[in-house]
């Protein structure tokens, strides 16, 4: 997705054969060409969001290819890096006017933390990082704050939650894909 022609555009490749993409095939979730913001797969199918909008892209009702589904016309996405997908299936990201959790339907979960996403860096937000702690169970995101062009504050959600870690400049993040899930952040 967001392809460097076509920034509104999504190319499938074809089933069981990724990195083989048919010249015919592709997609445009948002009708208004908005740029892809963000991209995650779901077992539901792939969710897209572009920055005030997402879709779930799914399988055409002929099976033979792929169409999408809007979600929210009004909610989508601003740091492709905050989206991640949590053990329950939801998944997480930072939008706009805060932080969003997608289960069943979208839901804003930061509204206790609204004065600090406020001082989140707008022309900033873009580059915001996030990774889901197995041990902890928490999304975790780093955002830059004040002004600052640096990730300096990382936000952590429990389900039910928040709290924060300052001082810590993180600009990539992952966790180890063995059993000692390590987190690695740089920055």
């Amino acid at each position: 997705g967001n392809t460097s022609t076509d920034p509104g555009m999504i190319v499938p490749s074809l089933a069981g054969r990724y990195g083989t993409f048919r010249s015919s095939d592709r997609i445009f979730p948002d009708t208004k060409s908005s740029e892809i913001t963000g991209l995650i797969a779901r077992d539901t199918g792939l969710l897209a969001f572009t920055e005030g909008s997402t879709f779930a892209v799914v399988a055409s009702d002929d099976g033979r290819g792929f169409k999408t589904v809007p979600i929210s016309s009004t909610i989508g996405c601003v740091a492709p890096s905050s989206v991640v997908a949590l053990p329950d299936g939801s998944v997480c990201w930072l939008g706009r006017n805060g932080f969003y959790r997608l289960i069943e339907k979208i839901e804003n979960i930061s509204g206790k933390i609204q004065t600090i996403i406020n001082r989140i860096t707008k022309s900033r937000e873009k580059q915001a990082v996030a990774i889901f702690v197995p041990e902890s169970e928490e999304y975790r995101c780093w955002v830059p704050m004040d002004g600052n062009q640096e990730n300096s504050l990382c936000l952590i959600f429990d389900g039910s939650g928040w709290r924060r870690r300052a001082n810590e400049h993180v600009s990539c993040v992952c966790i180890s894909q063995d059993h000692r899930k390590y987190i690695f952040a740089g920055g």
